[in-house]
């Protein structure tokens, strides 16, 4: 149980930091090559759905 639990927490973890890191860099790069900023917001969005499809799917499978 407490393995479990080990195993868990460290899959978040590492999820979460993975997803932060993601997120900063990739704005950040994406706002480097778009200026208007609804472009900008609709790539973000796009960007964010397939993070979320991808990540799930990994961690579904995985």
């Amino acid at each position: 149980m407490i393995q479990a639990v080990r195993s868990t927490l460290r899959i978040c973890l590492v999820y979460a930091l993975f997803a932060a890191v993601w997120i900063f860099f990739s704005d950040a790069l994406l706002s480097t090559f778009i200026e208007d900023k609804a472009d900008l917001a609709r790539v973000q969005l796009h960007k964010g759905l397939w993070f979320v499809l991808a990540t799930s799917a990994l961690l579904y499978f995985g």
